[in-house]
């Protein structure tokens, strides 16, 4: 990971935390991805839908 992507990934976690939210280990390596690219920010969306459907069984 890049420097310049590094600090995004940290403003990311630390504006999460302000708004009170813990990031954990696996939605950093999700943030991660997608800052290097090897995910695109729709695809994860596309799989939070679809885990959330699956779950109210819709």
């Amino acid at each position: 990971m890049s420097n310049i992507q590094e600090r995004k990934l940290n403003k990311i976690i630390h504006s999460w935390l302000v708004e009170g939210f813990i990031t954990p280990d696996d939605e950093k390596k999700i943030l991660i991805e997608i800052l290097e690219g090897t995910r695109s920010y729709k695809d994860v969306l596309n799989q939070y839908l679809a885990e959330a459907k699956a779950y109210a069984g819709v």
